[in-house]
């Protein structure tokens, strides 16, 4: 149904009305879900994560993530709480 009505837009309305709800999306993560490397590490020990625990992680970045920091830092952070870590960090 919003394929039809979308249709109807020309290109450049398209383009701006997607500006716009990625920016409003953009908007909510930055309020409501963002997180940095303290609240991952909580979260990790709280789900029983341990010094020597093994931890296989994918992990997809994109601006709308919620994570704060870089790639880097998000398998820096695993790193702390585990001895071992396997991480794939693959873009989106």
């Amino acid at each position: 149904m919003l394929s039809a009505l979308f249709s109807r837009f020309a290109p450049t309305t398209k383009s701006k009305l997607r500006a716009a709800y990625y920016s409003v999306q953009q908007a909510f993560v930055d309020t409501f879900r963002s997180y940095g490397t303290t609240e991952l590490l909580a979260t990790l020990r709280g789900l029983g994560i341990e010094s020597g625990d093994t931890l296989m992680v994918h992990a997809g970045f994109s601006r709308r993530s919620g994570f704060k920091g870089s790639p880097t830092q998000l398998i820096d952070g695993h790193a702390t709480i585990q001895s071992r870590a396997i991480a794939s960090a693959v873009p989106e």
